[in-house]
């Protein structure tokens, strides 16, 4: 997918990279995109952020992989049935949290 849409060459021209994954955990360094798209952005010098529904243990390898940051759009305790209920209100309030920070440091 990532050569069929030419993310490398997009990596180079941009300033930040955002990818997303489900949950991220120690699977994710065996080849997940955000894997993937962590590796082509440390080879590029770009920040790479990664939002995500859950980060459950062995995420923290990835910040050798070339993530500088994650974040969860879970945002207290809950069941997966209410985490998939109001996942799109969660992403979209994280995600604006993301871009005011992005934002009020250019």
């Amino acid at each position: 997918m990532m050569e069929f849409v030419g993310f490398r060459e997009k990596a180079k021209q941009a300033d930040i990279i955002i990818t997303g994954e489900g949950r991220v955990d120690s699977q994710t360094s065996f080849g997940k995109i955000a894997y993937r798209v962590g590796k082509v952005g440390k080879e590029f010098g770009k920040t790479v952020l990664c939002v995500c529904g859950t980060l459950s243990p062995g995420y923290e390898k990835l910040y050798q992989e070339g993530i500088n940051a994650f974040f969860s759009i879970i945002n207290k305790p809950m069941s997966l049935e209410e985490a998939i209920q109001k996942g799109e209100v969660h992403l979209i309030e994280q995600t604006e949290n993301l871009f005011r920070l992005i934002f009020s440091i250019t």
